[in-house]
């Protein structure tokens, strides 16, 4: 039974893989996880934690209130947008979509907490694109707006 069962879940995690992206997946688990947990209500934060799972923290609570922007010495990395009934959704944004922006650092950055959310302990992906390079390899923080 367990090679039956085994065998079940390798087939969904490759068919999920060849779907959806990495991004894309955690976002409809995390907002799955969310609608089950509080019975269908929206969560939303209006300084949201910069990812369900709270691998990072946003740049306003790293920094303070007002900074949602990459501060000196990191850059804008990637982006990805979530629609309003996620759990990386912003409130302030209604029902528009929230696009994350990641705000990248050198390695030298180490994986530290600042009150009780990680910074410095992701990967970028797109590192070595326009306004990263690859020494930009660690995300500092993450931003937001409205789309």
């Amino acid at each position: 039974m367990t090679a039956s069962v085994d065998g079940l879940i390798g087939r969904f995690a490759l068919r999920s893989a060849n779907r959806h992206t990495r991004r894309g997946f955690l976002g409809r688990v995390g907002g799955a996880t969310a609608a089950l947990a509080t019975a269908g209500m929206v969560v939303g934060a209006d300084d949201a934690l910069a990812v369900c799972s709270g691998t990072t923290i946003t740049c306003s609570k790293l920094y303070g209130a007002g900074h949602n922007y990459c501060s000196e010495n990191t850059c804008t990395d990637g982006s990805w947008t979530v629609p309003p009934s996620s759990c990386d959704a912003v409130s302030n944004c209604g029902s528009n979509y929230t696009r994350w922006r990641d705000c990248c650092a050198t390695s030298t950055c180490g994986c530290h907490t600042v009150d009780g959310w990680p910074s410095c302990c992701s990967g970028c992906i797109y590192n070595g694109g326009v306004q990263c390079t690859s020494a930009h390899d660690r995300v500092r923080c993450r931003y937001w707006g409205c789309v």
